[in-house]
């Protein structure tokens, strides 16, 4: 739940120096484009390659865009990078509370939310802060690895591929 809710919190309280603010239609496509590949792709890579690849790929993905804020091309692979962990999520809900897939479905969008309405007041009350998002991604990637790793202590590993 808190990678989510950190996911939402990124789309909205990072800053990229081509300005989400002015997107004109052709970047705004682009951007769409980028979060819908990262969240199709990401449970192709998930059920191939398993959770730590998957979030290792993706935090390295997030840092280009992180690292490259003016250049469109690079924040988009760092929106793809950030987008992959979406399958990953409701992979970790659904082996957490088998028995209430669809509470955890709504749960995980709920936060979604919450991390988005939670940005937008962070960056209207408070200019933007560069070294925040390197902690929240890293932040990101500890919650989920260790998520994974009590899933695995429980028993309640993937049953594709498992890293």
């Amino acid at each position: 739940v808190a990678g989510v809710f950190l996911r939402g919190f990124f789309g909205q309280y990072t800053a990229y120096a081509w300005g989400k603010s002015d997107l004109s239609s052709l970047n705004a496509l682009w951007v769409g484009l980028a979060i819908f590949f990262g969240k199709a792709i990401g449970g192709f890579l998930l059920d191939y390659f398993g959770s730590i690849p998957l979030i290792v790929l993706s935090a390295v993905l997030s840092l280009l865009g992180y690292f490259f804020p003016s250049s469109l091309a690079l924040s988009l692979v760092g929106i793809v990078g950030v987008n992959l962990l979406m399958a990953l999520t409701m992979e970790f809900m659904r082996r957490a509370m088998p028995s209430f897939t669809a509470f955890g479905f709504g749960l995980l969008a709920a936060f979604l939310l919450l991390g988005y309405e939670a940005g937008f007041a962070l960056r209207s009350f408070a200019p933007f802060q560069s070294w925040l998002d390197p902690i929240l991604m890293a932040l990101n990637a500890i919650s989920l690895i260790f998520v994974y790793v009590i899933l695995k202590k429980d028993g309640r590993q993937q049953t594709a591929l498992l890293i």
